[in-house]
């Protein structure tokens, strides 16, 4: 009777009834498979009309066209995007405006942190390997970084108290990870931080609308197994996306 079977459908679960043929007029309708899902809406993407610079360097070739950008939110000329170093290189770049060679380029002006739009400037550099925020004010004709942060997910089935280690896609320019047998239960928690330590964290927004802040709320995992963690840092404000695999 299907009115009995639709009776037990609950919230997000999904009933996959089975049939086998016995007659060409008869059916038997077997067990009922549970299925459960999770609907999310993950942060939009940055809009296209959003001024970008691009940051060629040593770390992926010098190739502008396939280079990580930073991003002017604001529309002030002070652009800023997280960029990872590998180990490895130079640690050397540049910015431009576009993603090729023909246009403006910002290299090395009078000093460490100052720019020069001639072509023939010199490199900008950071200190080492690692996820570094840059930002580039066109304006001014300077530039800057924060300290290195290597981020990482920590969660309940870690206690709390292990990272695991993300790594940064330079074409996506997201960070991410895949975890495998996470047990499923009801309290399945999870956070990013920088530096395997509490004092960058972010966690979910209230309501979790997909965009994290610094301090926020334990992030539900809706019923474990192996998941596809996404930090993104394109958004105006750091969002995030999971799937489980």
């Amino acid at each position: 009777n299907f009115s009995d079977i639709f009776k037990k459908i609950k919230p997000n679960e999904l009933f996959v009834p089975h049939f086998s043929d016995v007659h060409s007029d008869h059916k038997i309708v077997s067990e009922v498979i549970s299925t459960k899902f999770t609907t999310f809406t993950p942060a939009e993407p940055p809009p296209s009309d959003v001024p970008i610079l691009y940051v060629p360097g040593d770390y992926q070739g010098w190739n502008p066209g396939e280079a990580p950008n930073v991003f002017d939110y604001n529309n002030d000329g002070i652009y800023r995007g997280y960029i990872y170093f590998p180990e490895g290189g130079t640690f050397e770049f540049k910015f431009t405006s576009d993603p090729d060679w023909e246009h403006t380029n910002y290299g090395l002006g009078a000093s460490e942190f100052e720019l020069d739009t001639d072509p023939s400037a010199g490199n900008l550099s950071v200190p080492g390997p690692g996820g570094y925020w840059l930002e580039i004010d066109i304006n001014a004709l300077t530039w800057s970084y924060d300290g290195t942060e290597n981020w990482g997910v920590i969660g309940e089935w870690l206690d709390w108290s292990v990272d695991i280690d993300m790594e940064f896609d330079p074409i996506e320019q997201y960070l991410h990870v895949t975890v495998e047998n996470i047990p499923a239960q009801d309290n399945q928690r999870f956070k990013y931080r920088a530096n395997d330590d509490w004092v960058v964290n972010l966690g979910a927004n209230d309501p979790d609308d997909g965009f994290l802040v610094q301090g926020g709320a334990d992030i539900p995992i809706p019923d474990g197994g192996t998941i596809t963690f996404i930090l993104d840092f394109t958004t105006e404000i750091p969002s995030y996306r999971i799937f489980e695999n």
